[in-house]
């Protein structure tokens, strides 16, 4: 082959898996909040943002991955920030994160998960085994005050009934990470 010719690739295909495989199981959410207490003291109370990201595949026949991760900036003025002495904190909450195997009637799942188990009208009585975060429970919901940590679980469908079997190691808890930046603003 001559040395001046250049190989063409067609992008098209490329361009296609990158949709397919990678974009489209994927889902950001960027918001940011600013609430303003009129009476005194008064001020910015809440001056914060945050970037979600989600992202759910099933690939190969039998694997199935979900991660769920938010990445929240405190900003000055905001009451997180000023309670750490910071113009800018940041923290990160992984809420999921897992890889799942399954065949037939058996699923196998390892990574940060959320366990959940029955369900309520009235309450959160169902989190017996993931802990919640209590930083701010009167103005998260309940979907995210729950966190993910580390477990291997194992589900069996059979015909007398589903079995769940799992382990969690009670000297793991996965903490929510806050990263202080100082700037000078």
């Amino acid at each position: 082959m001559p040395e001046n010719k250049i190989l063409a690739m067609d992008a098209k295909p490329v361009a296609k898996f990158i949709s397919t495989s990678i974009l489209e199981p994927m889902r950001l959410t960027l918001r940011h909040e600013i609430s303003y207490k009129v009476k005194g003291p008064g001020g910015i109370k809440n001056h914060r943002s945050s970037l979600r990201f989600e992202y759910k595949k099933s690939f190969f026949k039998y694997f199935y991955v979900q991660a769920d991760s938010k990445l929240n900036a405190f900003w000055i003025k905001d009451h997180r920030s000023e309670a750490h002495n910071e113009k800018l904190l940041f923290q990160n909450n992984v809420l999921e994160g897992f890889l799942q195997f399954s065949m037939k009637q058996t699923s196998l799942k390892v990574g940060i998960q959320k366990m959940i188990w029955g369900e309520s009208e009235a309450g959160a009585v169902t989190d017996v085994i993931s802990p919640r975060d209590y930083s701010e429970i009167f103005f998260i919901s309940l979907e995210e005050s729950r966190r993910g940590q580390p477990i291997i679980s194992v589900d069996q469908f059979t015909k007398m009934g589903d079995f769940t079997f799992f382990f969690r190691s009670s000297s793991i808890v996965q903490p929510i990470s806050l990263c202080r930046i100082s700037l000078l603003l």
